[in-house]
C-alpha cells in the first residue's frame, strides 16, 4: 500500500521489482536426508513456511553433511531475514556447538575441543529457526570454512 499527498503538480514514478529466490533442495530436514555441503561454498536456503503447491509446509531445519580433513573449528558466516541458529554435530549426531544470529547475522567460530577428526570423517551442520525465526519464509545464506 502506497499513499502520497502532494499540493503541487510534481509527477513521480514508482517502480516495483519482484526478485524470486531459489527454493533450497528438499528434503534436507533429517540426518538421513542431509544435503552434501562443501566447505567454503555459499549455500542459500529457506527456513519457515514453504508453499507446496496449494498448501504450506513448515520447514523447521536444513541439515547439511560435510566431509572434513584435520579440522576442529568451523568458521560460520550466516545472514538471514529473521533469527536462526546454526548447530554442529559430529558423525554420531553428538552436539558440538551452536551459534544464534545477532541482528540476523553470524560471523563466529564453533570449536570442537575434543575433536578426533580424521580425513574422511564428516559432521552435520543444522540451520534452524529460533525466537519465531521458523514462522515465516526465512531466507538465509550460509558459508562454513
Amino acid at each position: 500500500y502506497v499513499e502520497g499527498f502532494n499540493t503541487d503538480t510534481t509527477t513521480y514514478k514508482l517502480d516495483t521489482t519482484f526478485v524470486p529466490y531459489a527454493k533450497d533442495v528438499e528434503p534436507n530436514d533429517e540426518y538421513a536426508n542431509a544435503q552434501t555441503y562443501t566447505l567454503g561454498t555459499a549455500v542459500t536456503g529457506v527456513i519457515g513456511s514453504i508453499q507446496n503447491n496449494s498448501s504450506y509446509d513448515l520447514d523447521s531445519a536444513d541439515i547439511y553433511k560435510v566431509n572434513v580433513a584435520n579440522l576442529s573449528t568451523f568458521k560460520i558466516n550466516l545472514t538471514s531475514k529473521y533469527d536462526l541458529r546454526v548447530t554442529v554435530y559430529d558423525k554420531e549426531q553428538n552436539w558440538i556447538g551452536s551459534l544464534d544470529t545477532v541482528q540476523n547475522k553470524i560471523n563466529d567460530t564453533i570449536i570442537d575441543e575434543n575433536a578426533d577428526v580424521h580425513a574422511g570423517d564428516f559432521y552435520y551442520i543444522s540451520v534452524s529457526g529460533t525466537n519465531g525465526g521458523d514462522q515465516d519464509s526465512n531466507i538465509y545464506t550460509l558459508t562454513v570454512n
